[in-house]
């Protein structure tokens, strides 16, 4: 089984290139710097809180258990 912060990187980078966004605009949404968007890409940040989860849902429009690979994007909200 996948670690959660690896499975979490992966969704936020789908997720921000299918929006068309830079790691620096989402950066911008969320009001962290670009290096922390791109440690949670890269998978490197294994220690994802729950705010910052929260906030990268909502950032990218998507609910957590799309974060976590559980749910596509375009069933958020049905």
């Amino acid at each position: 089984m996948q670690h959660v912060a690896k499975v979490i990187a992966k969704q936020v980078r789908k997720r921000r290139k299918d929006l068309g966004i830079t790691q620096q605009t989402l950066a911008d949404r969320l009001g962290m710097r670009q290096s922390a968007i791109a440690r949670i890409e890269s998978g490197v940040n294994d220690d994802i809180g729950m705010a910052t989860c929260v906030a990268l849902a909502r950032g990218l429009d998507v609910s957590l258990e799309y974060l976590v690979g559980m749910q596509e994007p375009e069933a958020v909200g049905t």
